[in-house]
């Protein structure tokens, strides 16, 4: 979403930052803005898979499964069309449940590193995300700012956290140093 948002900033300067991020998926190039829904439902739905096929025990399944529904949920969010005068889309509705279902991952995936002696250093950023996501759904909720600040303050950190996560589960175990391989 990060690189789409950069790419309709420049096609279309009209939509405010103000604004709910999903009004990007809104005319003639709206296309771009969805390609960014499927994007974050494809990354989410990968990063359950990597998890799956990196850790063994209690609360692996709820984690991904919870991704994995995350990421269904960005693929709804990208098929329905947004419409900015109609409460209770399906756009919404699925929006809504992508953002529910990634905090209980996140939680879920807290709890799930700080058990697994391998990935207990992911346990602290990971809960730091989840208190991240939080705090600016509180901000939201209480309009302190603007819907299209909360989403891009929200989603900045959180997808930089899961690429983080994604690296780390791509390289193994993440509390190995390299001279600690070495030594072994």
């Amino acid at each position: 979403p990060i690189i789409v948002w950069a790419f309709m900033w420049l096609i279309a300067p009209e939509v405010a930052w103000t604004e709910a991020d999903s009004n990007y998926a809104l005319g003639d190039l709206g296309w771009l803005r969805k390609v960014g829904f499927f994007a974050t439902g494809i990354g989410a739905i990968a990063l359950g898979l990597g998890l799956r096929r990196r850790l063994e025990g209690k609360g692996v399944r709820l984690s991904t499964t919870l991704l994995f529904v995350s990421g269904a949920a960005q693929f709804g969010a990208g098929i329905f069309n947004t419409d900015p005068n109609a409460e209770g889309s399906l756009h919404d509705l699925f929006g809504l449940l992508s953002m529910v279902t990634l905090l209980s991952a996140l939680f879920a995936l807290r709890a799930l590193f700080a058990r697994n002696e391998d990935w207990k250093a992911l346990a602290l950023p990971t809960l730091l995300a989840a208190i991240w996501f939080v705090i600016i759904v509180v901000a939201a909720i209480t309009n302190v700012i603007e819907a299209g600040y909360v989403q891009r303050f929200l989603t900045v950190p959180v997808l930089a956290w899961l690429v983080w996560i994604a690296w780390n589960i791509r390289q193994g175990r993440p509390h190995v140093a390299q001279s600690d391989e070495a030594n072994a």
